[in-house]
């Protein structure tokens, strides 16, 4: 199988089909479908709370998990790129026969595949709603050496140490989960360490997503929490002074929205809001 995997996706590079979570409509007809997109080191679990209190009823509703994640395939060899998600969810897409008006939902790392996706492929995407998204400028060449980092730099740093020590990231991790501090779903073992350690330098260090993103003109909703250690406020009010078509919104909240009722009610009634406007057009 694993030669098999290689040739047909490694060397012929055929993007992998996703591990769909969730597909169910209440309608015979749905007229939109709407995306869900987990976070990094997480599944399609982690919209639980959400979709458990959500009720579209003309629209489908798929959860996918990334690849390298959840039960998705985990190529080691693979380069875990926004680029590479986002074709393997269009290849997953085109499967489900998803011929509708598409809004996605990203989550974190899948906020940045969301961008991705729709600078790729816009012709169907008509909304996006981007949680806690981790915009991060592209690295500044800089003359001087007593120049001031900024954010984004001491996030990429962070990022990097992260990498370089993925057994301390295993224990960090775990005690942070033991203590219920982040999703259940979260899972960080050695089966899943690649596609992390890959993300987190070719999806969130080396980005381009803020940029993608202001040349985009989908409607979109930006939702972050007004306490999240990850998201660069500096970075969001940037788009939000240079984008007409992007809104912006808070919550008394971190980073996960699981485990966070106000979140998960931001997101419910964002999705409800944004399924209203493209439907009824």
């Amino acid at each position: 199988m694993a030669d098999v995997d290689k040739i047909v996706h490694q060397w012929l590079k055929l993007p992998h089909s996703l591990y769909v979570g969730s597909d169910y409509s209440q309608s015979n007809a749905p007229d939109l479908t709407i995306i869900f997109i987990h976070g990094l080191a997480n599944s399609h679990m982690m919209w639980g709370s959400v979709l458990g209190n959500l009720v579209v009823p003309s629209a489908r509703i798929i959860t996918v998990d990334l690849l390298g994640f959840g039960n998705s395939p985990k190529p080691q060899w693979q380069v875990y790129s926004a680029v590479t998600q986002a074709k393997a969810l269009r290849a997953t897409l085109v499967r489900k026969r998803v011929k509708t008006p598409v809004l996605l939902v990203g989550h974190s790392l899948g906020s940045l595949v969301a961008v991705e996706y729709a600078s790729m492929f816009p012709e169907h995407i008509k909304g996006l709603l981007l949680c806690s998204p981790p915009f991060y400028k592209p690295p500044k060449i800089r003359q001087r050496k007593l120049s001031k980092p900024q954010a984004d730099d001491l996030f990429r740093m962070m990022y990097k140490h992260t990498r370089s020590r993925p057994e301390l990231y295993k224990k960090i991790a775990a005690a942070i989960t033991r203590a219920k501090l982040i999703n259940p779903s979260f899972v960080i073992s050695d089966e899943t360490l690649p596609a992390i350690i890959s993300s987190l330098e070719m999806s969130i260090e080396n980005q381009t997503a803020q940029a993608d993103l202001l040349r985009l003109s989908v409607p979109t909703i930006i939702l972050y929490g007004r306490v999240d250690p990850f998201v660069v406020k500096k970075n969001i009010k940037a788009i939000d002074e240079s984008a007409p078509h992007v809104t912006i919104k808070s919550v008394l909240s971190g980073h996960e929205v699981a485990g966070s009722k106000a979140y998960t009610r931001v997101v419910i009634s964002s999705v409800l809001s944004m399924a209203a406007n493209i439907t009824k057009k």
